[in-house]
């Protein structure tokens, strides 16, 4: 109950909007979307409460919590 109460706080409120925001003016190149990625996974594994050190894979980390790609979101809009 407590992760998707965080994903919901992430996910439809500020912190998402904010990374899109900002993202809508940018030109993305690949530096850009590294650390688009990045900054996702590392909110997204704070929620699920996981380390580097269990080495998940990020596509897992997805699936568990429903949450898409931020780049693809970005290049959609």
């Amino acid at each position: 109950m407590f992760i998707y109460s965080l994903l919901l706080i992430y996910d439809e409120t500020v912190i998402r909007l904010v990374l899109l925001y900002g993202a809508e003016s940018w030109v993305l190149r690949k530096k850009e979307e590294r650390m688009l990625e990045t900054t996702e996974m590392k909110m997204l594994r704070r929620i699920k409460r996981v380390t580097r050190l269990e080495r998940l894979q990020n596509n897992d980390i997805r699936l568990d919590l429903g949450a898409a790609n931020i780049v693809n979101k970005v290049q959609h809009t």
